[in-house]
């Protein structure tokens, strides 16, 4: 029985580490707790759960580019009939739970100190970035988790090789950011040990890389222009640019003290450098990151780029502490400090906002009578979850690495009776008002707004109308208002025609 599975057995279980442990469990499930109050899919949400509803492989591909094994997680549990907070619960909420207990793991595989392993798990437990997004529908904290798994996946290499490469290659088809570093890794692994198996296996990831997410990803404007809206700026002022490398930090740690915490990261960042053999794969993977966030690739202070770098950043830092020359004491000391002040901020403050459409549902679900809807562009994705047997999908003759083009609409109204607004490329909406009613002469008509206005894009920009405006074009074609719901974010508009 080999030193670690003495200590898991001897230490954890007949001691107090277990109840650490326990506190590990319940401060990182505390800090994800809102999973409770979630009734209805937010926008965001909603377009990862229509997944469910893709007619064929070539729009699953349009949705699932960025996660292709997360969205085939959430298509196959929804096909299982589960229901939408247990679906949310397994794809992600289980992930960012179980993140401090991997980083604990490996921690004390790598032989940090007990009390270092411990609070360095806490942090991460508490870390705001995790805790936002292990809520939502999103792939983040399972990257998150894969990210830990890498490291100790090239860190201790198992006696079957096999399962190790295996391994690689499924995180590949789980996970989409999380495979970043695995071609540095595998380069480094090579070198490291001229293995003709390691530059195979090298290969193959980058060719899967290539087809699964660099193809997909050239073809998706939105995903480039999300990537490269925090990204490093060649001709951008120096100063900018290493204010926005060390905006990532407040991801991690913002209990205002924020100094300390950027101090201890270079620090130990500094103290592995040293030993970079011994360290040489947390480092790599960090440096795949900072290379593609300076090529304009990946984002660095983003909540979201910054998900999954949660336990490499904790992990470096307790790798780091551990090894400076100081008093065991002082050490513990300020891991501690840090995780008292970081509690009391991330704790006490709600973790984000839910878009307030749920009554607005409720009300279109429960109309049995023949309406048309009028859907902000912004409310597509929820409609289609939640009114789903009013609409249908389109299917443009195109695949998904060429679609992305003017006559590209994900959805369709059935009937003509549902009108997305992410969907027309027409110019003016009163226009589109007009000519639809003019030609189905509908009976009740329902507009869902995001706060105050109605938009639809027109293609590269948006056009929108407001609520006053819309009441102008609605009693010239003699309806009156019938209904009006405004919550947050939501707006609810019901016109019967004047008989």
């Amino acid at each position: 029985m080999t030193n670690y599975t003495k200590f898991k057995h001897l230490k954890i279980m007949k001691h107090k580490n277990f109840y650490f442990l326990l506190l590990i469990f319940l401060i990182s499930a505390i800090n994800k707790s809102n999973l409770t109050n979630y009734e209805v899919l937010n926008n965001d949400d909603a377009f990862e759960y229509i997944v469910a509803y893709s007619p064929n492989f070539d729009w699953f591909m349009l949705i699932a580019q960025r996660s292709v094994g997360f969205s085939g997680l959430v298509f196959l549990l929804s096909k299982l009939g589960l229901s939408t907070k247990l679906i949310i619960f397994l794809s992600s909420t289980l992930w960012g739970i179980l993140v401090p207990f991997i980083a604990y793991n490996y921690l004390i595989k790598r032989q940090v100190n007990l009390y270092v392993a411990l609070f360095t798990a806490f942090l991460i437990g508490i870390s705001p970035s995790l805790g936002i997004y292990s809520i939502h529908l999103k792939n983040y904290s399972l990257e998150a988790f894969a990210m830990v798994r890498v490291l100790s996946v090239y860190s201790f290499p198992r006696k079957k090789n096999i399962l190790d490469n295996f391994e690689k290659i499924l995180w590949i088809f789980i996970v989409g950011a999380a495979i970043i570093p695995i071609a540095l890794l595998e380069i480094y692994s090579f070198i490291k040990s001229k293995n003709i198996k390691y530059f195979l296996t090298g290969l193959f990831v980058v060719i899967l890389i290539l087809y699964f997410i660099i193809i997909p990803a050239l073809f998706d404007g939105e995903f480039i222009e999300f990537y490269q809206a925090s990204t490093f700026d060649l001709n951008g002022e120096f100063i900018n640019n290493g204010f926005l490398a060390l905006m990532f930090l407040r991801s991690f740690y913002d209990g205002g003290f924020i100094a300390i915490f950027t101090i201890l990261f270079f620090i130990s960042l500094f103290t592995l450098v040293r030993d970079f053999t011994k360290n040489a794969i947390p480092l790599l993977s960090l440096s795949s990151f900072v290379l593609l966030f300076v090529l304009g690739i990946y984002p660095f202070g983003t909540l979201k780029g910054d998900v999954i770098l949660t336990p490499l950043i904790f992990i470096i830092i307790a790798i780091g502490i551990d090894k400076v020359n100081l008093n065991k004491y002082i050490k513990n000391s300020i891991l501690f400090f840090l995780l008292i002040t970081g509690m009391a901020a991330h704790l006490t403050a709600p973790l984000t906002a839910v878009q307030d459409s749920e009554e607005s549902f409720k009300i279109l679900q429960n109309d049995d009578s023949e309406f048309s809807l009028f859907v902000d562009l912004s409310y597509a994705s929820p409609t289609i979850v939640y009114l789903n047997e009013r609409v249908e999908f389109y299917k443009p003759s195109d695949t998904y690495i060429n679609a992305w083009g003017e006559n590209y609409c994900l959805y369709g109204g059935k009937d003509e009776k549902t009108i997305f607004g992410s969907c027309l490329y027409q110019e003016k909406i009163p226009d589109i008002i007009n000519q639809y009613i003019f030609k189905n002469n509908p009976e009740t008509i329902y507009f869902l707004f995001e706060n105050q206005k109605l938009r639809f894009i027109y293609k590269e920009s948006e056009s929108s109308i407001t609520i006053d405006q819309l009441d102008v074009i609605m009693k010239n074609n003699n309806y009156v208002k019938d209904l009006f719901l405004e919550k947050t974010n939501s707006t609810l508009v019901k016109y019967n025609i004047n008989n």
